[in-house]
């Protein structure tokens, strides 16, 4: 995923949010004046608590000291790692917060070792599962002091997301405190909350990418949510899609307001609010950072909005259409949305050759979009 882009930080800076991506929403609303509904994810009530992990078995780690290894029982609190020195029950408490000049790890097998960076994703998901399940509740020990730990959990996690086993990676992050994760593991949970939506488990979907704007710094989120928005929008997962770019349209840069207001009218309209549709188009109007391809992009709406309608003219939805074909670049993410509903409005007006035209180029072009998907099953 990308990394935050620099001006979203600088703003999401002058704004006040320097904790986690909740922040935001507390901030000035840019959209007050949209009708709040059910149609999209509530980010802003609720605050993330991490696993209670007191009551789990210690998991035998070793750490470095006085330049040797020595392996301990360790059980991961809320407050660091306790380390179990003796079978009297003694232990000693490291902070999560100051423990960098520590180093811990987990012994593993020779294969176990070598399986972590292999490209066979199901010996990963076989070979690591055990060390990988154990080792979650460890995932919030600083990267400079982790060893091995963290590259033993991401590589599970990714080899699960890229299976598509979204049950077990959806387990994975709910065994992690995702507020102390390093970044690269929390990245590939944004993956998650993507796999979760793409097979129709939406309420931990939900779940995980509440939990992650709640647990998250501001700049991570925001980055990754847009992008994660923009990929749940082209699987037409319209309603989540439409929750993430809400709040977000309230922290972009100035630059990019227009061009979010009118993916979040469009994702409005698939919903079906025409009021939030309309509001939101005034709110494009009037923001910053105009050019063809908004110009395009409204356009497209213009003739969604009349399809919606039911308008009896069709030329209401296919002119403005037209016009924005015509001017949109080729790599447009709006431009299979406009030949998309072309080939709906001349399927209406029984121009079958023409429809038959316009479905063939979606093939392809877009020959594995949710689009063309959608218009073929």
């Amino acid at each position: 995923m990308k990394r935050p882009h620099p001006r979203l930080y600088k703003h999401i800076l002058a704004i006040g949010c320097y904790g986690t991506a909740a922040c935001f929403v507390s901030q000035g609303n840019l959209l007050a004046d949209v009708s709040p509904d059910n149609s999209q994810i509530d980010l802003s009530d609720s605050h993330y608590t991490a696993p209670d992990f007191s009551h789990l078995a210690p998991v035998e780690l070793q750490v470095f000291e006085n330049g040797k290894w020595k392996a301990y029982d360790t059980r991961a609190t809320e407050h660091g790692l306790e380390i179990l020195v003796d079978t009297s029950g003694a232990s000693l408490i490291y902070a999560w917060e100051g423990m960098e000049e520590l180093q811990f790890q987990r012994k593993l097998e020779a294969s176990t070792s070598q399986i972590v960076y292999s490209d066979n994703l199901d010996e990963r998901i076989k070979q690591l599962k055990n060390d990988a399940e154990l080792l979650l509740p460890f995932a919030g020990i600083p990267e400079k002091s982790a060893g091995g730990i963290h590259a033993v959990i991401l590589s599970y996690l990714t080899a699960l997301n890229e299976r598509g086993e979204a049950d077990r990676a959806y387990k994975v992050t709910q065994g992690t405190d995702l507020g102390r994760l390093p970044e690269p593991i929390a990245l590939e949970a944004y993956n998650t909350v993507e796999l979760l939506f793409s097979d129709d488990q939406a309420a931990e979907g939900e779940k995980l990418l509440i939990q992650l704007f709640n647990a998250r710094p501001a700049e991570e989120f925001a980055t990754n949510a847009l992008d994660l928005a923009q990929r749940l929008a082209a699987e037409r997962h319209f309603k989540v899609a439409l929750g993430i770019y809400e709040p977000l349209l309230q922290i972009v840069p100035v630059d990019q307001r227009k061009a979010v207001a009118l993916r979040t009218a469009y994702l409005a309209l698939e919903t079906g609010d025409f009021g939030k549709y309309k509001q939101l188009r005034t709110v494009a109007s009037q923001a910053e950072g105009q050019s063809d391809e908004t110009n395009a992009a409204s356009w497209i709406l213009d003739g969604i909005y009349a399809f919606k309608q039911d308008t009896e003219d069709r030329r209401q939805v296919l002119s403005p259409i037209g016009r924005a074909l015509a001017l949109l670049p080729s790599d447009s993410e709006w431009k299979e949305i406009a030949l998309y509903y072309n080939y709906k409005a001349y399927q209406l007006e029984e121009a079958f050759e023409t429809a038959k035209g316009i479905l063939e180029e979606l093939k392809l072009v877009y020959s594995k979009s949710a689009y063309t998907k959608d218009l073929t099953s």
